[in-house]
């Protein structure tokens, strides 16, 4: 999970373990706001993964995300995984492979 702030920073997460999400998601969510000394009161918009995942896995983060954006009032977007990994690639007009 990644958090992008105003000034472009990038803040990540990474939830370890199979069946865990449900439990640790929220307070990572926490955690990454609090890493980068905002607040959910800051949240612009909430982009979600649709896959691939496992099932239950991607279930619980859309739950998530869409409890999130409904609460705060903002935009909610869907992209697969890989396509916002590959985003994230630091190099412009380099190719990245993601699997």
């Amino acid at each position: 999970m990644a958090l992008e702030l105003s000034s472009g920073e990038i803040v990540e997460g990474e939830i370890q373990g199979a069946r865990r999400h449900a439990t640790a998601l929220v307070p990572l969510i926490q955690a990454l706001f609090h890493r980068a000394g905002g607040s959910l009161e800051q949240l612009a918009g909430v982009l979600a993964s649709d896959g691939p995942g496992s099932f239950t896995g991607l279930r619980v983060g859309a739950t998530v995300a869409k409890a999130l954006a409904h609460a705060r009032g903002v935009p909610l977007y869907t992209a697969p995984s890989l396509m916002v990994r590959a985003a994230f690639d630091p190099q412009p007009g380099t190719t990245v492979l993601a699997f």
